[in-house]
């Protein structure tokens, strides 16, 4: 599959890759490593994806067909482990005006809740502009998906769908979660 997004694909091709690495893997070639990978990957290793390659915060993904012309600086891009994606700063920004609950787990960014007054309105903001000035992003984003390597190491694949599932339904079904709602669908059957 050329420019495969599992964020964006279809389920039929999430199930066929998902389905080629199963086949690959049963069939004795277990070095099976997917480049540009993501939370799926990461999942698809219960299948018999040896390892994925990801860039930190917007590495999931590479076009095969490059445009001609300047491209241009890298967009910021914030690790939601909530919704087990990256999203571009400003996204980030208008999201945690929504959505209290996307404090995050790692340490820094529980020391950066920690001195902030919640009850201020202007406390989502406060809290974006902290996280993006202070936290690297990189050193984020690495201790996110540390933990998401340790859940998944340590969970069911019914865990780990359950968790999707939940955190679909938590978010009103909104665009930053579409992309769980089908890989819950994937998974459904295993």
């Amino acid at each position: 599959m050329i420019d495969f997004d599992a964020t964006n694909e279809s389920i039929d091709n999430l199930k066929r890759f998902k389905e080629f690495v199963s086949v690959i893997n049963n069939n004795g070639l277990n070095r099976v490593i997917n480049l540009y990978g993501n939370y799926y990957s990461n999942i698809l290793n219960k299948f018999g994806l040896n390892g994925y390659c990801s860039g930190i915060t917007g590495g999931t993904k590479k076009r095969a067909r490059l445009y001609k012309g300047s491209g241009g600086g890298f967009a910021t891009k914030v690790y939601v482990p909530k919704f087990h994606n990256e999203i571009l700063e400003e996204n980030f920004r208008a999201a945690i005006q929504i959505y209290d609950q996307l404090t995050f787990s790692c340490i820094k960014c529980q020391e950066i809740n920690d001195g902030l007054n919640r009850d201020s309105p202007n406390y989502p903001q406060f809290y974006a502009n902290e996280l993006m000035s202070q936290h690297s992003n990189f050193i984020h984003a690495l201790y996110c998906r540390s933990n998401e390597n340790a859940f998944i190491d340590n969970s069911s694949l019914i865990e780990i769908r359950n968790e999707m599932e939940d955190i679909y339904n938590e978010f009103g079904r909104n665009v930053y979660v579409l992309h769980l709602n089908k890989w819950v669908e994937v998974l459904r059957y295993d």
